[in-house]
């Protein structure tokens, strides 16, 4: 695919096709990466860790004391006006 590009305000912007973006597995608003050099400009697609991982996983590969209380912490449990739980 050709294009031009263009000055989009005080910025400028290249047109890229539903076509070329599904190709390379990028949708609107995907994160990408600019890489420039050697006369190239590549735009790679970014994961969203959202899309590889489940809560499960997550939880998983976090520390087994992940979720244990400090004092600190316990302190903010108690009720302290006339909140209901």
């Amino acid at each position: 695919m050709q294009t031009e590009i263009k000055r989009w305000g005080n910025r400028t912007a290249v047109i890229l096709s539903a076509k070329v973006l599904a190709q390379a597995g990028i949708d609107i608003n995907s994160s990408v990466e600019i890489v420039a050099g050697d006369g190239e400009i590549i735009l790679k697609p970014i994961a969203n860790p959202a899309d590889e991982y489940t809560l499960d996983d997550l939880l998983a590969i976090g520390p087994d004391n992940a979720f244990d209380l400090r004092d600190e912490d316990r302190a903010w449990l108690d009720p302290r006006g006339q909140e209901v739980f």
